[in-house]
């Protein structure tokens, strides 16, 4: 009995990862799956197209919207903080582009951007990055 409670923990410590990842969306895939470099996108650019797609719900600056994101019941996430900005640049695009975040998908895809628009709205929410303040 001993030998097959040990073999069926085993086992299960084994697939429980791939029955979790195949269940759906975890804040744990969120992480960086590359390095970020500098945007190739065209900041103006990105900062033009941002006031038209994005600023009803993120702001001028990316401080998200109380009234929208009070609505929508989504986390309210500054587009300049750490937890954004530790984002990879391909999960930046797919929120553009597919929406986010799933399973709840609150951000709404944005289907008409052509990639060249998808590279300057990255370039411009990295320019929104915040300084860390300085422990107290």
């Amino acid at each position: 009995m001993r030998r097959y409670v040990i073999t069926m923990t085993v086992a299960l410590m084994m697939i429980a990862p791939l029955v979790i990842s195949k269940l759906g969306y975890s804040h744990a895939e969120e992480k960086p799956t590359q390095t970020q470099e500098k945007p190739k996108g065209n900041v103006e650019a990105g900062k033009a197209l941002y006031m038209v797609q994005c600023k009803r719900c993120h702001s001028t600056d990316g401080v998200p919207v109380d009234k929208i994101y009070r609505m929508l019941k989504a986390n309210k996430v500054q587009l300049g903080s750490k937890v954004a900005q530790d984002k990879s640049d391909d999960f930046i695009r797919k929120s553009m582009t597919d929406g986010c975040c799933k399973p709840t998908n609150k951000m709404q895809a944005i289907k008409e951007l052509t990639s060249e628009q998808i590279e300057d709205l990255l370039a411009f929410t990295r320019t929104l990055k915040q300084e860390e303040s300085s422990k107290k």
